[in-house]
């Protein structure tokens, strides 16, 4: 009997919510449409928060944007906005297998750029201006102002895997723009069954349309920016008047806003 009350008071809690069964918490979940912000935002935030502290008169307009990377203060934000988009192009999985792979070795290429410093003429130096005090310096030059180092990775030097690491990173995001996110998959995009020979197999909206002339535009815009600084550095390194820095601010502000149109945030371009 005892048990039957039991029983029944347990029923009547549960139907007055006093013994209601917990509910299990849901993981948050970020969606691909969020990586593509959050990793935007970021791209588009870096050279112009770079821009803007080189105006002060206690930093210096640096040759580069890999030269901040010997920045006080900056050069932290440089390799930590590197990371973050580091981070989530390995958390990126696309549409495809293709799209996944390419996004890990995007995520390998940024933290190369970020660990493994570059050299040459970025800045006039002293030795209190320089960060990252752990990397051990040969010296610098007064004539030059020629940064190097000692870094070197299985007898490659460090200069070498940063500018390849450079080169693999912005190719790889010219390739999203050209070939990933223009593929006829995803949103806007539906297939034509009724299609004749002649016809296209695939329906695209007006915003899916759109979009792809963006992508278009980013893409090639950044292969030019890689042309672009290989003609630079192939005539040794810069001076203020052939300077990479802006090369790969257009470039980064390109990657940038090709994935703000990629997470869906510009209506006029989102379905």
């Amino acid at each position: 009997m005892a048990r039957n009350d039991s029983i029944i008071q347990q029923q009547l809690d549960i139907l007055r919510g006093t013994n209601a069964p917990a509910k299990e918490k849901k993981p948050i979940e970020i969606n691909a449409d969020q990586l593509a912000l959050f990793v935007g935002l970021v791209a588009l935030m870096l050279p112009t928060v770079l821009l803007l502290f080189s105006l002060s008169p206690q930093f210096c307009f640096y040759d580069s944007i890999s030269h901040f990377y010997f920045a006080p203060f900056l050069g932290s934000y440089f390799v930590g906005c590197l990371g973050f988009i580091a981070l989530f192009l390995f958390a990126y999985q696309g549409n495809t297998r293709s799209d996944k792979y390419m996004s890990i070795l995007a995520g390998v290429a940024a933290i190369g750029v970020a660990i493994f410093p570059t050299s040459g003429a970025g800045c006039d130096y002293s030795f209190t201006e320089i960060a990252r005090v752990f990397t051990p310096f040969n010296g610098v030059d007064n004539t030059t102002h020629v940064v190097t180092t000692d870094i070197s990775f299985m007898g490659i030097q460090s200069q070498t895997i940063h500018m390849w690491s450079a080169r693999i990173l912005f190719g790889v995001l010219a390739w999203f723009c050209l070939v990933s996110f223009r593929r006829n998959n995803g949103s806007g995009v539906s297939r034509n069954r009724r299609a004749k020979k002649d016809e296209s197999k695939y329906v695209k909206t007006a915003a899916k349309k759109r979009r792809n002339f963006v992508y278009l535009i980013c893409g090639a815009g950044m292969l030019f920016c890689i042309l672009w600084m290989i003609m630079i550095l192939s005539e040794g390194h810069a001076t203020n008047n052939q300077s990479i820095f802006w090369p790969e601010t257009i470039a980064l502000y390109l990657f940038g806003f090709s994935w703000l149109v990629k997470s869906k945030v510009i209506k006029f371009l989102a379905d």
